[in-house]
């Protein structure tokens, strides 16, 4: 999940979250 390596803790857009969240269907079952 560490595509753009600027920083973990730039700024995480609830955008990017979402698409996170939604190319990654492991994150839920993780949670």
């Amino acid at each position: 999940l560490q595509r753009n390596q600027k920083s973990e803790t730039d700024e995480i857009s609830p955008a990017e979250i979402l698409k996170s969240l939604l190319l990654t269907p492991t994150y839920k079952t993780l949670n």
